[in-house]
């Protein structure tokens, strides 16, 4: 039995010492191999942030983008709403305080707008009491300014 065992502890010892052996004797990845994978680790790594500064400079100009589209979009509500009845004579069917009230609605959204030489005009606009000159350069800003917030 002592025997026995011996043999088998033996068996055993020899198994795991051939085991250790052919692991030992597995094949390596080369120094050559390493230096080439690792190489373009590094490049994938510096095309990642490569990419990611991209990302990040095409999300500014898209935010920039959606700012300046609000701004014409404004703009172009605020001619819709203003030069329409301007051109069809509403203005001249209205009494003073009717057209007073009229501009005064809008006041918000010129002052949305956050152009302050669009405010400065409207207000001028205003306290002429809505003369054609005034109005004409209010609305020849606006005309002008479209085209510009849109660049």
């Amino acid at each position: 039995m002592k025997n026995k065992k011996s043999l088998i502890g033996v068996v055993f010892l020899s198994i795991v010492l051939i085991s250790l052996i052919a692991v030992s004797c597995a094949a390596t990845v080369s120094q050559e191999e390493y230096d080439k994978v690792k190489a373009e680790l590094v490049a994938a790594q510096a095309q990642v942030e490569t990419l990611q500064s991209d990302l990040e400079a095409a999300q500014s100009r898209i935010e920039l983008l959606e700012q300046k589209m609000a701004q014409a979009k404004a703009q172009a509500e605020i001619i819709s709403g203003l030069f329409v009845p301007a051109l069809t004579g509403e203005f001249n069917e209205m009494t003073t305080s009717e057209s007073t009230h009229f501009f005064l609605e809008w006041r918000d959204q010129v002052e949305a707008s956050g152009d302050t030489l669009l405010k400065d005009k409207f207000q001028a606009l205003i306290d002429a009491e809505f003369a054609d000159e005034g109005m004409m350069d209010f609305f020849l800003y606006l005309f002008e300014n479209l085209p510009k917030t849109l660049e």
